[in-house]
């Protein structure tokens, strides 16, 4: 069973326009509502790629039955701690004739100490029965940077991913994850990547090559349409993103990390995984939406995929 958290779910609002205009009345092509949070994501990725998975997580008092009903209709076990406030609602505008996203996250309702302390304890023995532990996401208004680092030290022995960015990334390496994956973004703040070396692998693998220094095991840096990095003790390869009708790219990351995981658990290779989880990230963005890859379109792709080795 891999367990995800997901401090901070949300209601993903993804409306398409053909071609938005800042300023003026956009009319919208189409619309849609997901239950969405990056832990969720993942949880509903390894399901859909038939993985024993589960999702843990904290939502506001408020709409936590309609969180439920809609995890339920995703076909997802997931159980919801719920706390005052309401579950935050993110926009995702996708611009049709461009492929940009441009997303609007709230914040979410504010958790105290006593919550997350009461939180853990609830979860705490399922959790230390879990093959793997997904951490990722935004923390909610009021959690410590160090929550990640916490946890994940407090469950030593539990295999853990990190994927997260600025403090609660960097604290997040102290407690040596099992994998992390930050996108280009996440790694220039992380480690100093100028934005004219993002270009050139090499330089990304070096940065790669630093997370795991700080602590991570593994680290795979995911670069959107120019591919992604996995770097290990092992050594570094390259996979080139496959080219596919673009629906959405919102959650390809997380899904990234599912294909991972499936891939890892099934075979214990780091190579196999890499490979699963490009497949995986492709299948997603063929989906409108947050929704989930089709198992059918992440199978057909497994075989697409061109891994390298740079070093």
């Amino acid at each position: 069973m891999i367990t995800t958290l997901c401090l901070n779910p949300s209601f993903d609002r993804t409306v398409a326009v053909q071609g938005f205009r800042l300023g003026e009345t956009n009319r919208a092509l189409t619309a849609r509502v997901d239950a969405g949070g990056k832990g969720l994501n993942v949880a509903l990725a390894l399901t859909r790629l038939g993985v024993d998975a589960q999702c843990a997580g904290i939502a506001g008092a408020d709409d936590v039955a309609s969180l439920r009903a809609m995890t339920v209709q995703q076909g997802v076990a997931a159980e919801w701690m719920p706390v005052p406030g309401h579950v935050r609602v993110n926009t995702k505008l996708c611009d049709a004739s461009t492929g940009e996203v441009t997303e609007i996250n709230e914040p979410g309702p504010e958790v105290t100490d006593k919550d997350l302390d009461r939180y853990f304890g609830c979860i705490e023995p399922a959790l230390r029965r879990s093959d793997f532990l997904v951490c990722t996401g935004s923390l909610p208004p009021g959690c410590p940077a160090t929550l990640y680092a916490d946890w994940m030290r407090r469950l030593k022995g539990v295999p853990c991913v990190l994927d997260a960015s600025g403090p609660a990334l960097a604290e997040g390496l102290t407690a040596r994850p099992f994998l992390v994956k930050p996108n280009l973004e996440e790694l220039t703040q992380l480690t100093g990547l100028t934005l004219e070396s993002r270009h050139s692998l090499e330089a990304v693998a070096e940065a790669g090559k630093s997370l795991l220094r700080q602590g991570a095991e593994r680290a795979i840096v995911s670069m959107g349409s120019d591919g992604a990095l996995l770097v290990t003790a092992e050594g570094v390869w390259f996979a080139p993103a496959l080219r596919v009708e673009v629906r959405s790219t919102v959650g390809a990351g997380d899904t990234m990390i599912a294909g991972f995981l499936a891939g890892y658990q099934a075979t214990h290779s780091d190579e196999t995984a890499m490979i699963w989880a490009v497949a995986a990230a492709a299948a997603s963005v063929m989906r409108e939406g947050t929704q989930p890859p089709e198992r059918a379109d992440f199978e057909a792709l497994q075989s697409r995929v061109s891994l390298r080795r740079l070093e």
